[in-house]
């Protein structure tokens, strides 16, 4: 992901959905809106914003300036800001989790069109001076979910472990068959107890095992199984 003027990206903030940044940090400063400075997010209205770490609600109301709805959750060493949002769903001083549904996106206030205005402050006094470009903390975010197989946003799991690689299809010796096996053996397990028990997959590896010394196979990218067609 790239911090730009239409560069796609995928945040917990927004369940990890892509949606294109529709106005930078960077181009918040140079227009002038340094006391407003954060990345706009375009999303459809009620596109569900989750707490991105635990906190405690700082502000919940609408803005006294545009009409614009605002969240602003205080964490451990930050506050973060969620701006034109269609629905708040936290108040203030009310305590949040990671990942807990707090809000929906929409076009409140003064705008364009529907999306998230995120912003970020250093420290934990709301201080307009101390935001910073939010984009590497939405990954830091995304990299800290990353750590546990699955996320819980709301009510729906979300899987955060990396994509499995691309399957491989080799020729297997013994019967005529090809078998397309993932790259990890709990794949290669999984799929064949279905057909075998545990201890004929054994009893089959050990066989394989034995044909690779006896066939003089020793580069351990080639790939010897003896699995019969069951």
């Amino acid at each position: 992901m790239v911090n730009t003027y239409g560069s796609t990206i995928r945040t917990l903030v927004l369940g990890f959905k892509p949606f294109k940044i529709t106005w930078t940090f960077a181009q918040h400063i140079k227009g002038g809106y340094k006391t407003y400075a954060g990345i706009d997010i375009g999303t459809p209205i009620g596109t569900k914003i989750y707490a991105p770490e635990d906190g405690v609600v700082y502000r919940s109301r609408p803005s006294t300036s545009d009409g614009a709805e605002i969240i602003c959750i205080k964490h451990k060493t930050c506050m973060t800001e969620y701006v034109h949002l269609y629905k708040r769903l936290v108040s203030k001083d009310q305590k949040v989790k990671k990942n807990q549904l707090i809000g929906l996106t929409g076009a409140s206030g003064k705008v364009t069109g529907p999306h998230l205005h995120f912003a970020l402050i250093k420290g934990t006094v709301y201080d307009n001076s101390k935001r910073v470009d939010p984009y590497s903390y939405l990954l830091v975010a995304n990299s800290q979910s990353q750590e546990k197989d699955t996320t819980k946003l709301g009510t729906k799991l979300v899987p955060t472990s990396p994509r499995p690689r691309k399957l491989h299809s080799r020729p297997l010796l013994g019967p005529k068959l090809k078998l397309k096996l993932l790259n990890t053996s709990f794949g290669l397990i999984r799929f064949y107890t279905r057909h075998l028990t545990l201890e004929g997959i054994q009893a089959e590896l050990i066989v394989a095992i034995k044909l690779r010394q006896v066939k003089g196979i020793t580069n351990p990218n080639v790939v010897v199984y003896s699995f019969k067609n069951g």
